[in-house]
């Protein structure tokens, strides 16, 4: 279904939204970053490795505009399962869930930002499943709009 293909792309935004907020310690350690500059400011890609202390509270900034920003794509991305076979659907939006789950960790720790990669165990991961059964059954009711955000998005600065 072609309708689904902008949920698919939300969705997997979503996912490495989560993906950049989790590894920025580790990224800067091999001299990536994937971060804008403008919310950067004066922060060095030396100083992501070797100063946390001292940036703790502008990186817990940029961190928590990367989680709060994929929440709306993760949004955009459930609302698009009712495209997907019912099979198929099963295991991407239980993988999504465990993903966002992710960036939920991040968020109950105060968007701390550590050279530590958060992660979910096997518990964690097993109660996300749990916790997200009755929302899969009833996905079609609760995922019911989409947000067009990769547009409004464009000339923002974040």
């Amino acid at each position: 279904n072609k309708e689904a293909n902008k949920h698919a792309v939300d969705l997997g935004i979503a996912m490495q939204l989560t993906n950049i907020a989790r590894d920025i310690y580790e990224d800067a350690t091999m001299n990536r970053v994937y971060l804008p500059k403008e919310w950067l400011k004066d922060i060095s890609i030396e100083q992501l490795t070797s100063s946390i202390q001292q940036i703790q509270s502008q990186m817990s900034i940029i961190i928590k505009k990367l989680i709060d920003l994929s929440e709306v794509y993760y949004q955009n991305g459930f609302s698009g399962m009712k495209y997907i076979p019912i099979k198929t659907r099963l295991a991407i939006f239980f993988a999504a869930k465990i993903y966002r789950g992710i960036g939920m960790k991040i968020k109950s720790n105060q968007y701390q930002y550590s050279n530590k990669r958060v992660y979910l165990n096997k518990f964690n991961k097993l109660w996300v499943t749990i916790k997200s059964l009755p929302e899969f059954i009833f996905l079609k009711r609760i995922y019911r709009s989409y947000t067009p955000i990769r547009e409004s998005f464009q000339n923002e600065n974040l």
